[in-house]
């Protein structure tokens, strides 16, 4: 699955890639430990800094209420 996250993140340039790798899960088997947590945030925020939010632009929308409905919500 790893390999398949990181070809999506290298083939859209608004994508990034955080691994999980070597991080401590609780005996749930389900979540991380607190520290394993603060690590994968750290994680997220470097990946999150290679992205080139440069050419990142949103719609402006005419009327107020608009603005707070998403794309969705509008069908």
């Amino acid at each position: 699955m790893n390999d398949q996250l990181r070809a999506f993140a290298a083939a859209h340039p608004m994508a990034a890639f955080a691994s999980a790798e070597g991080l401590e899960g609780k005996p749930d088997h389900l979540h991380f430990t607190a520290a394993s947590q603060r690590t994968l945030g750290l994680r997220y925020y470097a990946a999150y800094r290679t992205i080139d939010t440069s050419r990142l632009r949103f719609e402006e929308k005419p009327n107020e209420d608009d603005a707070l409905r998403t794309y969705i919500d509008a069908l």
